[in-house]
């Protein structure tokens, strides 16, 4: 037998925390709603569209995912893709893998000393 023993914090005293636990088991031959039917995971894509269509019901659509920009944008008001002293719209030529951060300092300071001020 096991038992939980915790301070009950509205009556000051000591109770049982067994009873509490057992409520969440379920009855023996019962079926998880989430593992069995329709809404398993391996029927759910093809049976769900079905039920719904069945029941006149209006499937529901996942909610798209903001990207990167939209997330920082929100969060600190910043457009990662404008450039700091131009404002212009920032172009992706390519990347370097690997490549050291001192280098890329150098090689970025080196650059923007060519461009026309």
């Amino acid at each position: 037998m096991l038992t939980f023993d915790y301070l009950n914090h509205r009556t000051g005293q000591p109770a049982v925390l067994i009873e509490r636990l057992v409520e969440h088991i379920p009855d023996k031959g019962f079926k998880m709603i989430r593992y069995y039917g329709f809404l398993s995971n391996r029927h759910r894509g093809e049976i769900l569209p079905k039920v719904y269509k069945a029941l006149k019901m209006e499937e529901k659509k996942k909610p798209t995912l903001p990207g990167y920009a939209a997330m920082l944008k929100g969060y600190v008001n910043v457009d990662p893709y404008e450039c700091v002293q131009c404002q212009s719209r920032l172009v992706f030529n390519g990347y370097r893998a690997g490549t050291p951060l001192s280098e890329l300092t150098a090689s970025t300071l080196v650059l923007a000393s060519m461009m026309p001020a």
